[in-house]
């Protein structure tokens, strides 16, 4: 078993009584490229610039979630849509739609009505949602798309998900709204919990909680960054960009024992 870190490996043996000479933590393949720089990287203004968005504002992101995990993902957008209205520093808004959620339930959300606005699906629609499920295609464009997403951003909100740690990869300030009250608990979760409990971010329960914390993180986004660091430094232990490597360095080690 090829895992992230640590906390998976004690994780591994402990409840699932892996052999813990056949465990080995590789960091995450899967956030390599956040730690490399590529040829011809976007600059801020050509990324928010190409996306209809003020590289001169700072930017809010909000992520959806896979959808029954929170019902009203539509009412953070206008949520934040209204906190601007009222706030005196102007924001863009940026909206990235869950590969299973449906874009299409957005729809009153038109960018070109609403100024400093985009939505974009997460990844490219190979197949619309006909009732059973949509398909989407993440290649290495949308990779590096979502790396600019969060490179360029100065907030992220979502109500719970792995890009909350993306994020604070690239030290931004992190909210999970729990406004919802049908919301399953997802901050409460095993996995999820210590994130929460160290501080890391903050999960407002209210309106008026949820627009304090986007003026205070934008006013002052060093709050919690130490508690930040410290969740990236427990869950993201290498962070060179060479996960694949040591991944496919162990597989050969394996295939190398088999042919002795």
């Amino acid at each position: 078993m090829i895992l992230w870190n640590d906390i998976m490996r004690e994780e591994a043996t402990k409840y699932y009584h892996y052999d813990p000479r056949k465990v080995f933590v590789s960091g995450i393949l899967r956030f390599d490229h956040y730690f490399r720089t590529e040829k011809g990287e976007k600059t801020r203004e050509e990324f928010l610039g190409g996306k209809g968005l003020d590289p001169n504002l700072k930017t809010i992101l909000i992520a959806t979630i896979v959808p029954g995990h929170y019902s009203r993902q539509d009412e953070l957008i206008r949520d934040a849509i209204e906190i601007r209205e009222k706030s005196k520093e102007k924001f863009n808004i940026l909206v990235r739609v869950h590969p299973i959620d449906n874009y299409l339930k957005y729809s009153e959300f038109a960018p070109e009505k609403i100024k400093n606005f985009h939505m974009e699906r997460a990844g490219t629609l190979i197949k619309e949602d006909t009732g059973i499920g949509q398909k989407i295609q993440m290649d290495k464009e949308d990779l590096l798309n979502v790396k600019y997403t969060l490179k360029y951003s100065d907030i992220l909100v979502t109500p719970g998900s792995t890009i909350s740690l993306e994020a604070m990869i690239f030290d931004k300030p992190v909210i999970n709204p729990a406004m919802d009250p049908d919301h399953p608990e997802f901050l409460y979760l095993y996995h999820y919990r210590p994130i929460v409990l160290a501080e890391s971010l903050r999960a407002p329960t209210t309106k008026e909680e949820f627009s304090y914390w986007i003026k205070t993180y934008l006013e002052k986004p060093e709050t919690d960054r130490k508690n930040r660091e410290k969740i990236v430094n427990r869950y993201v232990p290498f962070r060179d960009g060479l996960a694949y490597k040591r991944s496919v360095d162990f597989v050969k080690e394996i295939v190398d024992s088999l042919d002795k």
